[in-house]
């Protein structure tokens, strides 16, 4: 109970001499991006700042093996990747959610 106790006085410490040292800032020059997108209604879309991109995709599909990867199609639900795994040609479809699972390989 101790060290939680002395980690948290710590990180306190540190955290305000890291506020104390920063300079100061005018209020229109600080600027944080958190990935959220606005949409034209005014409301928070979280869903396309963690969606699957067609880039995410074709990086994915290098990780799970495949070779000279090219994007096949990219459609409203799902990323289609065409690539040569095991030397035989193979696709992978990414559904467009957070973090590309994939749908099949075949």
């Amino acid at each position: 109970m101790k060290n939680k106790i002395k980690n948290i006085a710590l990180a306190g410490l540190v955290a305000l001499g890291a506020f104390a040292a920063a300079p100061a800032a005018h209020a229109g020059d600080v600027k944080v991006v958190i990935g959220l997108s606005i949409g034209a209604d005014g409301h928070r879309d979280w869903r396309h700042a963690r969606a699957c991109t067609p880039e995410r995709a074709l990086h994915k599909a290098q990780r799970l093996g495949f070779r000279r990867v090219s994007l096949d199609a990219v459609k409203r639900n799902r990323i289609i990747v065409n690539g040569r795994r095991n030397g035989e040609r193979q696709e992978v479809v990414f559904a467009r959610r957070a973090n590309c699972p994939v749908i099949r390989i075949r």
